[in-house]
């Protein structure tokens, strides 16, 4: 007996197959947003262990193990203290329409960040990807790019209909005035180290 093919659709559907989001996508996106915020409570505190838990498995992998990881930040926090920065603030906004492939679910989660800098401050914009392997339950972040490139590095299998927000230039404001800002070195060391070319 053959089974009516709208049937099979209805199993599918129900047993967690369909590639539309979950339905409660603003209790995901409150929590892939709280645990970014985690991430960047951490990060400002100096807790860098608790930084690399909510790091994506793949780039712990490719900076060399947890305990490297750790390390480098530590040192390129360090850094970044000596030159003269530090952080003013690090907002985490409302992340992007999920999307789901398989099991896991994305979510392109915007920030801005205010530092400190020699003379002035320096006020960027950026995102992280959020990757959810279970449905929600948990995630973990890469450093996002608009340019792509690298995050498919990093993860190869992120879905095509992803949409980044465009890189917009950080600005410095030295005296009121805005000029090109100098360039930490802290803040930007994962992402030299995972260019992986």
């Amino acid at each position: 007996m053959a089974v009516p093919a709208w049937s099979l659709l209805v199993s599918l559907a129900l047993c967690g197959w369909s590639q539309a989001p979950p339905a409660d996508e603003a209790a995901l996106k409150r929590g892939a947003k709280a645990k970014l915020e985690s991430a960047r409570s951490a990060l400002i505190r100096g807790d860098f262990g608790a930084v690399v838990d909510l790091t994506h498995p793949r780039v712990i992998s490719l900076m060399g193990g947890r305990a490297q990881m750790v390390g480098l930040l530590e040192s390129g926090r360090k850094k970044f203290l000596d030159q003269g920065y530090e952080f003013r603030s690090l907002r985490v906004e409302e992340p992007s329409d999920l999307v789901v492939q398989g099991d896991e679910i994305y979510a392109v989660v915007p920030f801005s960040i205010v530092l400190k800098a020699p003379g002035g401050q320096v006020m960027a914009q950026g995102f992280a990807l959020g990757v959810s392997p279970d449905r929600g339950r948990s995630w973990s972040f890469v450093n996002g790019d608009p340019d792509s490139r690298l995050l498919r590095q990093v993860l190869p299998d992120l879905p095509e209909r992803l949409r980044f927000p465009e890189r917009r230039k950080a600005t410095y404001e030295k005296d009121g005035a805005r000029v090109d800002p100098p360039r930490p070195s802290w803040p930007i060391i994962a992402s030299k180290r995972l260019s992986l070319g």
